[in-house]
């Protein structure tokens, strides 16, 4: 039901293999009064559903993944009176009813609501939705984003740039390895902090803090990501980059090298490691090195092996011979 993970604090809460006759107590008792600290009543004629991760961060409390439809209660004797944190909230998969301060809203999915550390609230949804809330201390906020009271209980569009390059920015999340050292985990959650200010709607001194830092970074790794999921798809080059991110050629070049790289440089560095996977990939052994490495943008076989070498002091062969030696030990191990 729940596992932990050590190196970042987190902890996943799921139904599975709890016995029907305790799921209920689960959803209520674990999910509501003790993570969540509120009232959860899950809809009627509706199975229970749970599978979600919280992760605790040095000023950051993330809450993701899916539930069934919900009704949920926060009244004053859930609140901590010490309580301090907002919360930026959304959903995919379906609208939630709101009801907070004597307001009723709906946020759409994909919008996203910033909700005060003492606001009690009322929510319902009607379907299986994602969810994703960002729990930051005040202290994140003060100072560098507008009056706090006339940014809460207000839905952010789906559309709000922003509020984009945060959810693809939170996919970090998901890769251990950005969070493996505390100067890692340190930039991640001052790079969300920056996001989120800029997203519920900085001021003057905010904006530009954190268009330097946190937009900078998640417009980075969108670009990256981008490049990576397009191998062998399309043409990556820094026309096509600047076109789909409205950003100068000297921007996208400074970027990089601030990353302590270049953009031609990572995206040789991603070409090869790709053709590396294809080649420890048991299902690719029949297919030659000639097209594989056209397959991963290299249009000269010999350019190719040069570079294949460089990076893993090995050629295609012998990575593919070391491969097949792993292969072969494994039982009914798929080739071909």
């Amino acid at each position: 039901m729940v596992s932990g993970a050590a190196q970042f604090s987190s902890v996943r809460l799921s139904l599975d293999g709890v016995p029907e006759r305790d799921r209920a107590e689960v959803y209520r008792e674990v999910l509501g009064r003790n993570l969540m600290r509120m009232d959860v009543e899950p809809a009627p004629d509706n199975p229970l559903l749970i599978d979600l991760v919280f992760t605790a961060l040095p000023g950051l409390r993330i809450v993701s993944g899916l539930v069934g439809p919900t009704e949920n209660r926060r009244a004053i004797h859930h609140i901590d009176p010490d309580a301090s944190d907002f919360s930026l909230s959304f959903v995919e998969g379906g609208a939630r009813q709101n009801i907070c301060r004597g307001k009723e809203y709906v946020t759409e999915s994909g919008e996203a609501v910033l909700m005060g550390p003492a606001d009690p609230f009322h929510t319902t949804t009607n379907a299986s939705t994602h969810i994703l809330r960002l729990q930051v201390p005040r202290a994140a906020l003060v100072g560098v984003a507008g009056n706090l009271d006339d940014l809460t209980l207000r839905p952010i569009p789906r559309d709000s740039q922003p509020l984009r390059l945060l959810r693809r920015y939170m996919r970090l999340l998901e890769e251990e390895e950005e969070l493996a050292t505390p100067e890692l985990r340190h930039a991640v959650v001052a790079h969300i902090h920056d996001l989120i200010v800029l997203t519920i709607g900085a001021n003057r001194d905010g904006a530009v803090l954190a268009g330097e830092r946190g937009m900078t970074a998640a417009k980075l790794h969108a670009i990256k990501t981008d490049i990576i999921e397009g191998l062998g798809v399309r043409e990556v080059s820094l026309a096509m980059i600047c076109a789909r991110y409205g950003l100068s050629a000297r921007q996208v070049q400074r970027m990089f090298e601030a990353d302590g790289t270049t953009l031609s440089a990572f995206v040789l560095a991603q070409r090869v490691a790709r053709a590396h996977r294809m080649f420890t990939d048991p299902r690719l052994a029949n297919r030659s090195v000639a097209v594989i490495a056209f397959d991963c943008g290299f249009g000269d076989l010999s350019h190719f092996n040069r570079t294949f070498r460089r990076h893993f002091q090995a050629t295609p062969s012998d990575v593919r011979a070391r491969a097949r030696g792993a292969w072969d030990a494994q039982p009914n191990a798929p080739v071909g």
